[in-house]
């Protein structure tokens, strides 16, 4: 099966958010999540009820179910490489618009 840009993009930043917040204490995983979902409502972007029980299932929510898709065309737009990014905030962070809202 090919690929569009946007799936690929969609998996690769889904797969470096995932490894990143899994890479935190278990103890810090939520509150790293939860951080997320506040800076992108924050500037604009509706998460909804994005399921927070463990790194995959939320990082596969807000890449793969395709409300960020704004986001990761951008992520294509700008030549994004999700997979050098190190810490899980600055990966989301990098890719809102930079007066932090909705352009």
């Amino acid at each position: 099966m090919v690929y569009s840009q946007m799936e690929e993009m969609r998996e690769r930043l889904a797969h470096s958010l995932a490894t990143l917040l899994s890479q935190e204490p278990k103890v810090e995983q939520y509150p790293q999540m939860l951080q997320i979902v506040n800076l992108l409502e924050d500037a604009g972007y509706a998460t909804g009820d994005v399921n927070m029980e463990n790194p995959k299932k939320f990082a596969s929510d807000l890449f793969l179910s395709g409300i960020l898709s704004v986001l990761v065309q951008r992520a294509i737009d700008m030549d994004f490489k999700p997979e050098v990014q190190e810490i899980p905030e600055e990966l989301v962070s990098m890719l809102l618009p930079s007066d932090g809202h909705l352009d």
